[in-house]
């Protein structure tokens, strides 16, 4: 009687176990790249970006964050959001917290809010904020807030509005004009010395309004491009 025996190999099986673990390797290193390039937008917006957690806890900051709020970074994290937003003076609040997880409880979701707050160093600045819900599977995980300073456009819009004021009610005649020299408005006491109402000169030359001599405006244009001013 012959017996022969041989071994059996396994290596379709070895390579399809090899294939898988090269599949979940590349899936992994996939996952952290997108993570670092996630992190790297997070970190270069222009808008302060927190992450916060269901238990009303940041979960992550981003620079534009800490720098806005004057905090030191690693310090937002951990940090409860309430106990990170703080109403500025000139508020009825002012000093107390924020009732931040309550609004994101209650899904006040995508709505622009203007607040005052305080700075860590106790300054206290315009700022607006959004709060957005992070879901996973439908299911509610968490949510970011956005926020910004606006302590510098509300300046100018506050500035922009002292000068309306002041452009209707003074006394003296005045008529602003583009580039174009086309009249774009007109105030009050230009219209009560003149007679001219807006619908008449809005849009015309100011040339055609206050000049009647050829001779005369191209003198006033050429002094007026040398001193920046001029009156006649």
């Amino acid at each position: 009687v012959l017996v022969t025996i041989q071994p059996v190999h396994q290596s379709g099986g070895a390579k399809t176990q090899q294939s898988s673990v090269d599949a979940q390797s590349a899936h992994t290193e996939e996952l952290e790249r997108l993570s670092r390039q996630t992190r790297q937008i997070i970190d270069a917006a222009s808008e302060g970006i927190i992450g916060v957690n269901l238990d009303g806890h940041i979960t992550v900051a981003n620079p534009t964050a800490a720098e806005i709020l004057d905090r030191d970074l690693h310090a937002l994290r951990g940090m409860s959001i309430d106990g990170a937003f703080i109403y500025g003076t000139g508020t009825d609040n002012a000093g107390q917290q924020l009732s931040l997880l309550s609004d994101m409880q209650k899904g006040r979701y995508y709505v622009t809010q203007e607040v005052r707050l305080v700075r860590g160093d106790g300054v206290s600045f315009e700022a607006e904020y959004t709060i957005a819900p992070m879901r996973e599977n439908k299911q509610t995980t968490g949510y970011v807030l956005t926020l910004r300073d606006v302590s510098e456009q509300k300046q100018a819009e506050s500035e922009l509005r002292l000068a309306a004021t002041v452009f209707d009610h003074t006394s003296e005649g005045l008529l602003v004009a583009d580039a174009g020299e086309r009249i774009t408005k007109i105030n009050r006491a230009f219209t009560a010395i003149t007679g001219l109402e807006a619908k008449e000169v809005v849009g015309h030359s100011f040339k055609s309004v206050l000049f009647f001599d050829e001779k005369v405006y191209r003198d006033t244009m050429k002094d007026l491009q040398k001193t920046g001013q001029i009156e006649w």
